[in-house]
């Protein structure tokens, strides 16, 4: 959250703010607000603090990498080679910071901008961007709204208006502006109200504390395990309802802390004039569970269909026709975003103290959840309703099916993405309650 909290953060918006007008030195001003960004504001979700110096193999690494992308134009003609050769490389670094500094801690502060920024040097592989100077583009693979590891926008945003004078969109910024606004306020209320220690914001005593849940979203299933145990004080029933309603509290706070922060960094380029599109694209209008998943990444779909799916397109499989074929393009597509992302996004959040192996083999032990959205998302192409049954259906039933669609997503969460500190046996006897609610014997 230092992106909303950090005092950092309006030295970036005076710079956005200039580059507006001050067209000609806009080229200058930007990049400048980008390294401010990943330096001071950027903390990579960590709890610790990265310092300027921590972000010098980031910027060695981003000029090789442009140096060699650049005079190696056929690399963007084997995208997958190149994305699976990134994957190892990349592990290869983390494991290697780990060898030679003196701790972890040292470890993960030198590796993880660069391996935080995956999904920027894949997109430079596929869109690069020959027309600004060479130091331009080492700044530029790392955005200065890129302050998380979601993959907002691509360097066509870039190309298009970072070179020209766009005005600012006043409908979108005020509307992003408010939508901002609103998060931050509902996740105050909501931790406040709710949850036994606030995340984000300090505990106040003017709020009436509602529940007292345990935040399991941060603190792992353990923790609601501990504080309700299964046993003579409750029914089978009263705990499947309550760890239903642990489950569902942790996962309003998840989207709401992704919204809050998205929204929040969307806005900034917004007003930079950049036309990029928030996170989470009107979810209560998705028709089938596939769309609901897509509308819930947007920009995870975006990079799904412009740079994974071509790619498997094109690899000859005789054996896969008509809906099957597409089924499988679309799985494996979900199944690797989802995979990567996990692996140097999430697991990172682990903290400090864990090592490479470590890390390694709690992602590797989530790899259910990329495999639940994946078949979520391929299952849909090969069970297809009309077009005249869906529309005739739809208006009836849209509440209870996003209410269907959030539960079945809550699960997913459960068996990987969002709980890696979380042992896979207690996440199975977590869901295992939860899902009595379904067991007639439960109601006797």
């Amino acid at each position: 959250m230092a992106t909303i909290l950090t005092p950092t953060i309006l030295g970036i918006v005076g710079l956005v703010v200039a580059s507006i007008f001050l067209p000609q030195y806009r080229r200058v001003i930007l990049p400048f607000a980008c390294v401010i960004g990943v330096m001071f504001v950027d903390r990579f979700g960590l709890p610790f603090r990265i310092q300027p110096y921590h972000l010098i193999p980031f910027f060695i690494f981003n000029a090789i990498f442009v140096f060699v992308v650049d005079r190696t134009e056929n690399l963007r003609r084997h995208y997958l080679a190149v994305f699976l050769t990134m994957v190892s490389l990349l592990l290869l670094i983390q494991y290697m910071a780990g060898v030679f500094a003196e701790d972890w801690k040292s470890a993960v502060m030198f590796s993880t901008p660069i391996i935080y920024s995956f999904w920027s040097y894949m997109n430079y592989v596929k869109v690069p961007m020959p027309e600004i100077t060479y130091v331009e583009r080492v700044l530029w693979l790392k955005p200065f709204w890129y302050g998380w590891v979601l993959p907002y926008g691509s360097n066509v945003d870039i190309k298009k208006t970072l070179l020209s004078n766009p005005p600012i969109n006043v409908t979108k910024f005020r509307r992003y502006s408010l939508i901002a606004g609103a998060l931050v306020v509902s996740v105050f209320f909501y931790e406040n109200a709710f949850f036994i220690k606030p995340y984000l914001f300090p505990k106040v005593t003017w709020i009436p504390q509602l529940l007292d849940l345990p935040l399991i979203s941060i603190q792992g299933y353990e923790f609601a395990f501990n504080r309700y145990p299964i046993g003579p004080n409750l029914s089978e029933l009263e705990q499947s309802l309550l760890f239903l309603l642990i489950q569902s509290m942790a996962v309003i706070h998840f989207l709401l802390y992704i919204a809050t922060y998205s929204t929040s960094l969307i806005t900034l380029a917004v007003l930079a004039g950049f036309d990029l599109p928030l996170h989470v694209q009107e979810l209560w209008k998705a028709k089938n569970l596939s769309d609901f998943y897509l509308k819930m990444n947007f920009h995870y779909s975006t990079l799904i269909r412009n740079h994974m799916m071509p790619i498997f397109i094109r690899l000859p499989l005789p054996f896969l026709k008509g809906r099957l074929r597409q089924a499988w393009i679309v799985g494996i597509s979900v199944f690797l975003t989802s995979a990567i992302s996990l692996q140097f996004g999430r697991s990172l959040w682990l903290g400090h103290h864990v090592d490479f192996f470590e890390r390694l083999s709690k992602a590797g032990g989530n790899f259910h959840y990329p495999a639940i959205a994946a078949l979520i998302c391929a299952l849909k192409l090969l069970y297809r309703k009309s077009a005249k049954h869906e529309e005739t259906t739809s208006s009836y039933w849209q509440p209870l099916r996003i209410a269907l669609y959030f539960f079945i997503f809550q699960f997913a969460l459960i068996f990987g993405f969002q709980f890696l500190r979380t042992d896979a046996a207690i996440k199975i006897e977590y869901a295992k309650t939860i899902l009595k609610i379904f067991i007639p014997t439960t109601y006797l």
